[in-house]
C-alpha cells in the first residue's frame, strides 16, 4: 500500500516527464482553501471519503463503457481554466493541493494509476471527485 508521501513522490514525477507546469500550493494558501471548502460545501474532514457524507450532488459512472476523458472534461466545463487538485488518496485530512490548467490536470490524472481526489477552482462553487467506486460526484453551492 502506497503511503501519501510515496505516492505525491511518484505523482511530481509524471508531471516532471510529461513535462506540465502544474505545482504544489503552500500550505497558508492550501489552509485558506480547506476552510473555504469546509463552509461552503460543509465538508467532514475527520471523515475518510469526504465525498460520501455530501449532500445535493449528482453522480456520474464511468465503467468499461464510457469514456473517462469526454466524461471528465464535461463535468469539468463549468470551472475556471485553472484549477485546483485535491489528492485525498483513501487517506486523512490534510490532503496536499496542486495548481494546474485543466488541461493538464487532467492528462495528469489520467496518467497516474487510479487514485481518489477532487477538483475545484477559485470560484469555489463545485467540487467534482472521484470516488474509489468508479463514479464522479459533482457537488454545486446552492446559490440563495
Amino acid at each position: 500500500e502506497l503511503t501519501m508521501d510515496s505516492f505525491i513522490e511518484s505523482v511530481r514525477s509524471e508531471i516532471e516527464s510529461l513535462n506540465l507546469s502544474i505545482v504544489s500550493i503552500e500550505d497558508n494558501e492550501a489552509a485558506y482553501f480547506y476552510d473555504v471548502l469546509k463552509h461552503k460545501f460543509r465538508l467532514d474532514y475527520t471523515s475518510l471519503f469526504v465525498w460520501s457524507k455530501l449532500n445535493r450532488f449528482s453522480d456520474f459512472s464511468y465503467g468499461e463503457s464510457v469514456n473517462w476523458e469526454v466524461l471528465i472534461q464535461e463535468l469539468m466545463n463549468d470551472f475556471n481554466s485553472e484549477l485546483f487538485l485535491c489528492i485525498t488518496n483513501e487517506e486523512f485530512y490534510p490532503w496536499p493541493i496542486l495548481k494546474g490548467k485543466k488541461g493538464e490536470i487532467v492528462e495528469l490524472i489520467g496518467s497516474l494509476p487510479f487514485f481518489e481526489y477532487f477538483v475545484f477552482d477559485s470560484n469555489f462553487e463545485e467540487l467534482l471527485f472521484d470516488t474509489h467506486d468508479n463514479f464522479f460526484r459533482k457537488v454545486r453551492i446552492i446559490k440563495a
